[in-house]
C-alpha cells in the first residue's frame, strides 16, 4: 500500500501529512488497526476497500477457526460483490 500511495502522493505535490488511510463503511468499527462488527459490516468495508483499487488484504488471525469463518462468511461476501459485473 505504502508503495503505491506515497509515491503517487509524492507525484501530486501531496505531502505525507495531507494522507489519511482508513477504511471507511457503515456499521463497522475500526479500532486501532483493527475493523470489527457483524460479517456484514465487514465485508462492506472490505469491499469498500477493495473498490479504491487495493488488491490484497492483510488479515492477522491467529485461531484457525476464526480464519475459517472469515474465509467462508466475511470473504465470500467480499469476493461476490467485487466480482459481480456493475
Amino acid at each position: 500500500m505504502r508503495y503505491g500511495i506515497l509515491p503517487g502522493a509524492a507525484a501530486s505535490r501531496r505531502a505525507r501529512c495531507q494522507l489519511r488511510l482508513t477504511p471507511n463503511g457503515p456499521s463497522a468499527s475500526l479500532d486501532g488497526q483493527r475493523i470489527t462488527g457483524h460479517r456484514e459490516a465487514i465485508a462492506e468495508r472490505l469491499i469498500g476497500i477493495g473498490r479504491t483499487g487495493f488488491t490484497v488484504l492483510n488479515v492477522a488471525l491467529a485461531d484457525a477457526e476464526e480464519r475459517r469463518r472469515f474465509a467462508a462468511e466475511v470473504m465470500l461476501l467480499v469476493r461476490d460483490r467485487l466480482t459481480r459485473p456493475a
